[in-house]
Formats: structure tokens, sequence, C-alpha cells
């Protein structure tokens, strides 16, 4: 094994990256988030990544879908819809505008459905769903995150066995890389609540996905830039 930071991993995705530029946000409904996901909203705006719900509204507090955050997945990774004309899905025919990416997702093992070859596109993403969505679009690149123990780094997952057996490690692991928000309480630091059933916001898939994406493309190392923790965190390819 040999231990390589993420900016060689962006330079190994640069051929895969395509987006768009795009002008500053023009949203006037973020002014009362806190100023790091505003700019997160932002910049995934200006990436070409995530739109708003109309030409100034983002909707912060609604509702994400599966079928939106797999969209996004593949708008980061350059996904040409042209190639990607149909799923195996039933409730996903041909024509659809998440089609393409559900297809894509899908045959890269990112994406499972959720039985009875149905992909449930119109339901909401839960914490568990994006952490284990991350984890396989991850390791299609043999990355594994390292940490750095320090002080009450890495906090334990409390409610960890609330999540489903599929995502329990995932979890873990992206709340140790600080890519994950959770909540201390009455000052207990040695612990958090990460609430895995949770149903994602676009205001909280923007302030985490946003982080992800600039990490992956942009940095060189995975850092508390949440302000979780002050930690640096590198990824190890297989030979």
């Amino acid at each position: 094994m040999k231990r390589l930071s993420l900016l060689l991993l962006a330079m190994a995705m640069a051929a895969l990256l395509i987006v768009p530029a795009k002008a500053a946000a023009p949203f006037t409904d973020i002014g009362d988030l806190d100023e790091y996901t505003q700019d997160n909203i932002t910049y995934l705006y200006e990436e070409g990544i995530m739109n708003g719900t109309s030409d100034t509204t983002f909707s912060p507090d609604s509702l994400y879908t599966r079928a939106m955050f797999v969209t996004m997945l593949g708008r980061m990774e350059g996904v040409d819809p042209s190639d990607f004309p149909k799923t195996a899905f039933s409730d996903v025919p041909a024509g659809r505008w998440d089609a393409p990416y559900i297809a894509w997702a899908a045959g890269e093992g990112i994406v499972n459905g959720v039985g009875n070859g149905k992909f449930d596109p119109t339901g909401v993403i839960t914490l568990e769903q994006y952490s284990a969505i991350i984890d396989r679009y991850l390791s299609r690149f043999n990355v594994t995150v390292v940490y750095d123990s320090t002080g009450d780094w890495p906090p334990h997952v409390y409610d960890i066995d609330e999540a489903s057996s599929y995502a329990r490690a995932a979890i873990e692991e992206q709340v140790k890389a600080g890519l994950l928000s959770f909540t201390y309480e009455d000052g207990d630091t040695a612990g958090v609540y990460v609430h895995p059933k949770q149903q994602l916001t676009r205001a909280w898939i923007a302030l985490w996905f946003g982080d992800f994406h600039y990490i992956f493309n942009y940095d060189d190392s995975i850092s508390g830039s949440t302000d979780y923790a002050e930690i640096t965190t590198w990824t190890e390819w297989g030979e």
C-alpha cells in the first residue's frame, strides 16, 4: 500500500470532471443559514452541481430525493446522459431527467434498488443512504480513509446501532473524516449522535456534499474543515 493525498486522486479524476461554469448563486432565501452552508450552496451552484428550485430560490428546508442526489454525483463524475439511455428499474423509465444518472450509478455499483425491480427515485434520501452511496463511490477508486487520533477524536457514534447494517461502517468512517455533521450533547465530546434515519434537506446535502466535492476534486487533504476537529486525513490506494 502507498499513501497518497486526495490531490493526487483529484488529478486522476480530472479527465472525468466536466462541470459548467456559472455566476454566483442568486438565491434570496439562504440568508438565515450559517455562513459555511451558504458558501457551500454557492460553491455547488458555481460548479454546476446543484441548482436552485427557481431562478432566485434554493428552498434549503425542502427534502432531497434519491434521484436528485445520484444526479449530483453523476454531474461531478461528468456523466454524459446520452451514454446511459435507460435503466433496469421499472420506476425509472427511459426519458426521465434522472434516468441516465441512475443507470450510470447502478451500473457502477454505487446505488442499489429498493427491491422488486424498483429504485424509488422520489424517495427522500436519508443520512445512512447518503453515507453508503459516498462510500461506494469512493470504493471504485480503492480509497480508504485514514485518520489521526488526537484527544477525543474520533468520537464514538452513540446511535450507530440505529443505522442499517449496510451503512454502519461508512457512517463511522465519514464521522472520523469530518464529512458528516453530528451533535455533541451536554458537553460530551467522547461521543456523538448522527441520527442515521433522518431525512436530508437541500441545505444538509449542500453542506456535506460541498465539502466532499471540494476535497475530492481540489484539496490535498481531508481536514476538520467543518469545524468538527483539527485532524488531517489521508487516503490509501492499493497497488
